[in-house]
C-alpha cells in the first residue's frame, strides 16, 4: 500500500491493524519481563524465550506485511492467535485460571483484530 491507499483504509481496518501490532509488541515485552523478573526454572526461561521470538515476529508481520496489504500477513499473523489460545488451554489445564484468563483475552482481542483487518484484504 502506499501512502495515498493507507489513507482510504476503512476505520476498521486500521483499528485492527493497531491492535494487533500492538498485542505483537506487548507479547514480546511480556515475554522479556517473564525472562527478567519471574522465570525461576529453565523451562520458563525458554518459554519466555519463545513469547519474546513469536511476538517479534508477529510484529514485523503486522507491521510490514500489514502496511502493504499482502495476503500472506493476514495467513500468518493467525499464529499469534493461535498462539495465545494454546497458551491460555495449557494455563487452564495447569489449574491457573488467572493466568489462563489473561492469555485467553488475550487471544479473543487477537482473533477480533484479525477480523476487523480483513476487510482490508477482501478487495
Amino acid at each position: 500500500m502506499t501512502a495515498n491507499s493507507e489513507k482510504s483504509l476503512p476505520r476498521t481496518v486500521k483499528w485492527g491493524w493497531g491492535l494487533l501490532v500492538t498485542l505483537s509488541a506487548l507479547l514480546a515485552l511480556n515475554g522479556l519481563a517473564l525472562y527478567f523478573f519471574i522465570a525461576d526454572s529453565h523451562l520458563m526461561q525458554t518459554v519466555s524465550l519463545m513469547e519474546i521470538g513469536v511476538g517479534l515476529l508477529a510484529l514485523v508481520v503486522a507491521w510490514e506485511g500489514f502496511r502493504q496489504g499482502t495476503r500472506w500477513a493476514w495467513k500468518a499473523i493467525w499464529v499469534l492467535v493461535a498462539l495465545l489460545a494454546t497458551l491460555g488451554l495449557h494455563m487452564l489445564l495447569r489449574g491457573d485460571a488467572g493466568v489462563s484468563l489473561w492469555y485467553l483475552s488475550l487471544a479473543g482481542v487477537a482473533l477480533f483484530g484479525q477480523l476487523l483487518v480483513r476487510r482490508g484484504f477482501t478487495t
